[in-house]
């Protein structure tokens, strides 16, 4: 299992390959859930255990934030889930 410093260090990266623009990453906000049901991508409706780790893209006065959700065996980004849905959806990247 990834510890959550590489965890970090993994989204920073995705992040950055994916040419997402974002603020910050909401290090305190930071989750590790065991056994967490997937609700998308390849893995939907199995169960794995993740790092949740959200990020904040700035937007007009709020900024919106975003959830990565992110293998906790393999570091592997699984999806990422924002207000307006999934953006690998969007991206021609798509799902890794």
């Amino acid at each position: 299992m990834i510890d959550i410093a590489t965890a970090i260090s993994n989204a920073q990266e995705y992040l950055s390959k994916r040419k997402r623009k974002f603020s910050q990453i909401l290090v305190d906000k930071i989750e590790f859930i065991s056994d967490e049901l997937l609700v998308h991508g390849k893995f939907e409706d199995q169960k794995k255990s993740v790092w949740v780790i959200p990020y904040e893209v700035e937007m007009f006065d709020i900024p919106d934030v975003y959830f990565i959700e992110m293998d906790a065996a393999t570091g592997k980004v699984l999806y990422t889930v924002g207000p307006h849905g999934y953006p690998e959806d969007r991206e021609q990247e798509g799902f890794e």
